[in-house]
């Protein structure tokens, strides 16, 4: 029996129309998207700094200001490619969750099964794209690492605070999350240009802020004025906690785990993580172009997914290849804290 798959052509425009699964870290900062024929990226950090129009005389015909610098950094982006394998033999046998006497030929279950196996396939692209950004926001570069490539993207750095003694959230005697918070949106307020609104906490972190005396005090008397805790869960392992008006922070916990390259199970964000941006920085990803060899021709793909599906020694391959490169433009209006 001949398996035969569709080709990439026809599946491009219907994988890339469908919505991506959802991941709390990518959508909330990396919001635009851009796709190129290149396999090679540019990336640019962008410095900017406060500076005011200056005033000069009507007879002199203006003042020429210098540029906002910016670094560039050429990039080849790395192939994220896994696929699932399906033999002309298990197509003669009924799929999980098919009814016991269903009629499918063996051509109908290779279709259905090529929707899921892509289905499937994406989540685990998605899940490998918010490691990524992960790793741009709270270590200020990313590192590939896998079989055959080792690279890293690095954009500087991103301002860390670790705090240490009575300051650890843990004290809840000597240490005021709120005092925190405050300082370090001003700090980066001032080196950044760029206010700060939200402020996301691994879940112990979380549970030390929604529980320390004085953010329960305050909320108790001047629950206008300060804010309120109302916890409301969203999806992809985020909870909103709540706002705190009088800062313009939103406060959200983040509950993800992903199994390691040594199938352990890991936490998305490590314990006492506190991290702090903004929704408005200029944030994006990028997807290099794919490009695959074709009866010895070499075609060339754009797009956020490239379906590959082909036949070898009658078995059918079903693989999404993506090549993302989330590049934090503003890495300066970050601040990643431990607290515990």
């Amino acid at each position: 029996m001949a398996i035969t798959p569709y080709d990439t052509k026809t599946m491009l425009p219907v994988i890339n129309e469908q919505k991506r699964p959802k991941s709390f870290l990518k959508d909330t900062f990396f919001k635009s998207r851009e796709t190129f024929m290149t396999s090679v990226l540019e990336v640019d950090i962008v410095k900017d700094r406060r500076k005011k129009a200056p005033f000069c005389s009507p007879v002199k015909n203006g003042v020429v200001m210098k540029k906002e610098g910016f670094s560039t950094t050429q990039f080849e982006a790395p192939e994220i490619f896994p696929k699932f394998a399906i033999t002309a033999e298990d197509l003669l046998k009924r799929m999980p969750g098919e009814n016991c006497y269903s009629s499918k030929d063996p051509e109908e279950r290779a279709a259905e099964q090529q929707g899921k196996d892509f289905k499937k396939l994406d989540e685990m692209i998605a899940r490998s794209e918010e490691i990524m950004c992960r790793d741009a926001l709270i270590n200020g570069k990313i590192v590939i690492s896998g079989d055959d490539v080792q690279k890293e993207l690095d954009f500087g750095g991103v301002a860390t605070k670790v705090l240490s003694g009575t300051d650890l959230w843990s004290d809840t005697a000597n240490s005021n999350p709120l005092e925190d918070l405050e300082n370090w949106k001003i700090e980066r307020q001032q080196l950044s240009g760029i206010n700060p609104n939200i402020v996301i906490m691994d879940p112990d972190a979380a549970m030390a802020f929604k529980y320390h005396p004085k953010i329960l005090s305050l909320l108790d008397i001047k629950k206008a004025e300060f804010g309120a805790i109302n916890p409301r869960e969203l999806p992809n392992g985020a909870t909103y906690i709540g706002s705190i008006t009088s800062l313009g922070l939103d406060i959200y916990s983040y509950a993800e785990w992903y199994e390691n390259d040594q199938e352990t199970e890991v936490p998305m964000l490590p314990s006492g993580t506190v991290l702090m941006g903004s929704e408005n920085a200029d944030f994006e990803i990028r997807y290099a172009a794919v490009v695959r060899l074709e009866n010895n021709v070499a075609i060339t793909y754009e797009g956020e997914r490239v379906p590959i599906t082909e036949t070898k020694d009658n078995v059918m391959y079903n693989g999404l290849v993506s090549r993302p490169v989330p590049i934090p433009r503003h890495i300066d209006s970050l601040v990643v804290a431990t607290v515990l």
